[in-house]
């Protein structure tokens, strides 16, 4: 009894420990994610970008020194991971003929750090992701909000485009603010679903109202309504997708009737929001549109500018004014400009086999509605109207490639149950043999 009584301590000892690494590690990354778009630690050298690439240092050394942190050296590459290496080889090879390449390297290296650090952490428990970004989703909601008493200024957009204060808080730009509390909202919704509020949000329920109520104030003043609408439509499909049989069909059939009703009637309805008073250049980004893709000429339309060049002082002649925009404002248009057709056609299949992958990842059952299958869609959806896929990388962009290798790792204990049923299908058709033998 007492040896029982010692390993139990032991292996609770370990798990506690394992636990710890895991959320300090995850805490670590995740504000390197977000140091990407913050105040300050976002201009000159990107700290973020260091912190990515430390991190794959910081998990390598105590995984194979075997300090309790789940280090991944069995990790299965499946088709959406080759996709993803080609493609970032491809953007890497752009810098041969880049305008600037040292934008173009090192733009690319943080995006294969990403790529090696989401596989090497991709046995961390899922939840425990969810919770660390809701819990930093919780402290940017508090910090942006004392920036508005302390310093309004600098809290709020300096050139409102909805004539209304916008938040922008602890973030370089009102839209990323938004964008952050957009995921923190959906993985809410979500944890709600799939019954898990509790594990990965506030366990007293006084806290986890205010947390609440925080994380959706905060999204209401930074007056992003394109990205709500776009985590509306995510959480709508992920739901729908997820469910069984004629559900999920009649969700794919309204996906695919919508697109067709749409491609009909797109000159129609944008005549119809015009007369009604919608902002119908949706803040000036049609205007950005046109100007990237005019200067895509016949020399470059296969190859691009190179990677992560779009910001590049040579491109201010194309938005003369007050305004520089920093990005295309659609990825796809970005990585038109930046790697040209070739770039912009492995983009697009790279979405598709990452939308295959996490449809398949629903098999593995560790939620039944998947984390990772909402982030694909809002980052597919933000795409449209900001940067998430191609371009500097992004918090939205990183947090879906971390989930998407936890969800498609096999879950070991659907791993173990398929194992265990094969084997006793094994023995009785073993048994099924020898019975035929003996009255052959």
């Amino acid at each position: 009894m007492e040896d029982r009584s010692l390993h139990g301590n032991i292996d609770a000892h370990r798990h506690a420990h394992r636990q710890r690494n895991e959320m300090l590690i995850l805490a670590y990354i995740l504000f390197g994610l977000l140091a990407l778009e913050l105040h300050f630690l976002s201009s000159g050298v990107n700290i973020g970008n260091l912190i990515i690439l430390s991190a794959v240092c910081i998990v390598g050394l105590l995984g194979s020194i075997n300090r309790g942190l789940p280090f991944n050296l069995t990790y299965r590459f499946r088709t959406h991971d080759y996709i993803f290496l080609i493609y970032i080889a491809y953007t890497a090879l752009t810098a041969f003929w880049s305008i600037s390449f040292g934008d173009t390297i090192t733009g690319v290296v943080p995006v294969f750090g990403l790529f090696l650090l989401a596989i090497l952490i991709s046995k961390i428990d899922q939840s425990r992701l969810i919770r660390c970004t809701l819990m930093f989703a919780v402290v940017a909601a508090v910090l942006s909000l004392v920036m508005m008493v302390v310093v309004p200024d600098l809290a709020f957009q300096p050139k409102s485009s909805t004539g209304q204060e916008e938040l922008r808080g602890v973030f370089k730009h009102q839209l990323r603010l938004g964008a952050f509390m957009c995921v923190a909202a959906g993985f809410l919704v979500l944890a709600v679903l799939n019954g898990a509020l509790k594990d990965v949000f506030f366990k007293r329920w006084t806290l986890r109202i205010l947390g609440i109520a925080l994380i959706f104030l905060v999204l209401y003043l930074s007056r992003t309504r394109l990205y709500v609408a776009a985590a509306i439509l995510s959480l709508v499909l992920t739901v729908g997708l997820s469910q069984k049989g004629g559900v999920r069909w009649l969700t794919f059939a309204v996906i695919a009737y919508g697109a067709l009703i749409l491609s009909q009637t797109y000159e129609d309805i944008l005549t119809y929001l015009e007369q009604i008073g919608f902002d119908t250049s949706l803040t000036a980004r049609t205007l950005i549109w046109t100007r990237a893709l005019a200067a895509i000429t016949d020399q470059v339309y296969w190859l691009g500018f190179g990677y992560d060049s779009f910001i590049n002082s040579h491109f201010d002649y194309l938005f003369r004014g007050n305004y520089r925009p920093s990005h295309a404002h659609n990825s796809f248009i970005q990585a038109h400009f930046e790697t040209g057709m070739i770039g912009l056609l492995l983009l697009l299949l790279l979405v598709t086999v990452q939308f295959k992958a996490v449809l398949a990842a629903r098999r593995q059952k560790r939620n039944r509605y998947s984390y990772a299958m909402f982030l694909f869609f809002f980052n597919l959806f933000g795409s449209l109207i900001g940067l998430n896929y191609a371009g500097a990388l992004s918090v939205m962009f990183g947090l879906f490639i971390i989930c998407l290798a936890i969800e498609t790792r096999p879950d070991p204990a659907a791993v173990l149950a398929n194992g265990n049923a094969a084997g006793q299908s094994g023995h009785a058709g073993s048994a099924e043999a020898s019975v035929a033998g003996r009255f052959a």
